[in-house]
């Protein structure tokens, strides 16, 4: 089994979700994702340019989320070898009611949220791991 810790803004996006979908997407994190191995009908992909972050999507809802680091699960106290971080839960229709997110500006924001997002856990700022030479 792998370990699966939601960030403050998930479990904030999880109380924003009716209670039919929170108990779906619930049962997702605990059962699905965190199996090992991992069951072959999820769907999965990584984020490109955005790496260690994949999404999942299951029906209306993505999920982001990374691994965690060995450093975090020692953090933890934890029994499992590996785990993730679930970083946000979105609605499909909210992505689509910001699509200022896809464009340049947008995109400038996401990076700069993701780069915060990195450097509270320690990791490398996206524009390091991608304009790296």
């Amino acid at each position: 089994m792998y370990r699966v810790e939601l960030s403050k803004r998930a479990l904030r996006d999880l109380r924003r979700i009716d209670h039919k979908s929170r108990k779906r997407l619930l049962d997702l994190l605990e059962k699905d994702l965190a199996a090992e191995p991992q069951p072959a009908n999820l769907d999965i992909k990584t984020l490109t340019g955005r790496a260690p972050w994949l999404r999942l999507r299951r029906g209306e809802h993505h999920i982001l989320y990374r691994p965690l680091t060995q450093a975090e699960l020692q953090t933890l106290n934890a029994n499992e070898q590996a785990g993730y971080l679930v970083e946000r839960i979105i609605d499909r229709r909210d992505l689509e009611q910001r699509r200022d997110y896809w464009t340049p500006m947008g995109i400038r924001q996401l990076t700069s949220a993701l780069n915060a997002a990195c450097a509270t856990h320690g990791h490398p700022a996206i524009s390091e791991l991608c304009c790296a030479g």
